[in-house]
């Protein structure tokens, strides 16, 4: 057990070692929950700059060896549905979303459609870097396809002109900052990571040792009453025979996807999202029922991940 080690058995000096000391400072004796004045300041000031509004943002995408689409390579990423909560100063807080649902490649109207949504103003939170990395990958796109074939450049991307497109590839540098000596763009300015902020700053025992999204949302969730109350979240409150708090990821409802009584099912994780997105695509003889029925699934799961932001956010 971590617990059975000395302070001087953790490790030699690093960031793993703060992290290492932070779990074993605060697990003894069933746990404390870790939470720094550092964390609030840091997010307090992250208010200024970037600044308001804040918006919580969350992509699926997929990277399949044999592509979609002609012109792709194998393994070249798919953006395919984004989701965005965003709170503004005075507390308001709004959700919006993108689901491609055609067969067309749909990354130049997941950026554009983004692009809508973020403006170019605000702190964009995210939980790791996949939504700097998929941006990136989409910008490359962008300038690879005008120079190889504008006409379907122009098709996928619903502008009219090649001006609008270059413009769109535009917004993305400005988004995601210069490059640095290895051509790559690691500094977006207005981005923040929360799952950075986690490593460095936050630990809950119920977390156990875990610091992505789906540990750190229920260790906080079943243990905060006042997320419990807010309207923004309410819908996912429910509890188990003995009177806990659900794990709002368990909470989402599962939707009949054939005609099978038993062919039921939720998406709780990525790889379910994939799997989803990729019958509702490609699926031959799917019902306007049952392709609804993944449309729905996959948009409550990602509007639960950018939820969960807000949630732990506002715990912070």
């Amino acid at each position: 057990s971590l617990l059975d080690l000395q302070e001087d058995q953790l490790g030699a000096p690093g960031e793993r070692l703060k992290r290492r000391l932070i779990q074993w400072r605060n697990s003894a004796c069933g746990g404390t929950e870790y939470l720094p004045t550092k964390l609030r300041s840091e997010l307090r000031g992250f208010k200024t700059t970037p600044g308001y509004p804040l918006h919580f943002l969350d992509f699926e995408a997929c990277d399949v060896v044999l592509p979609h689409h002609a012109g792709l390579r194998p393994y070249e990423r798919v953006a395919f549905q984004w989701s965005c909560h965003s709170l503004d100063q005075h507390g308001q807080l709004t959700h919006q979303e993108w689901l491609n649902t055609e067969r067309d490649f749909p990354n130049f109207k997941f950026a554009r459609t983004l692009r809508e949504c973020i403006g170019d103003t605000g702190t964009v939170y995210v939980w790791s870097d996949y939504e700097r990395t998929t941006l990136c990958k989409v910008l490359k796109q962008i300038e690879e396809w005008i120079y190889t074939d504008e006409v379907e450049a122009l098709r996928v991307s619903g502008f009219s002109t090649l001006n609008e497109l270059q413009d769109l590839a535009d917004w993305l540098v400005v988004f995601l900052g210069p490059e640095d000596k290895e051509g790559k763009r690691k500094n977006a300015p207005r981005i923040r990571d929360l799952h950075k902020l986690t490593l460095k700053h936050y630990f809950h025992p119920e977390m156990l040792g875990r610091t992505s999204i789906k540990a750190v949302l229920p260790a906080v969730w079943r243990h905060s009453s006042a997320l419990w109350e807010n309207p923004w979240f309410a819908k996912y409150y429910q509890v188990d025979a003995s009177g806990q708090a659900i794990d709002p990821y368990k909470t989402l409802p599962e939707l009949p996807l054939g005609e099978d009584e038993e062919d039921e099912d939720s998406v709780v994780e990525g790889t379910g999202a994939i799997r989803i997105y990729q019958e509702l695509i490609f699926l031959q003889g799917l019902t306007e029922e049952f392709k609804r029925n993944r449309e729905q699934l996959l948009l409550q799961y990602c509007e639960l991940d950018t939820a969960a932001m807000v949630m732990i956010w506002a715990h912070w």
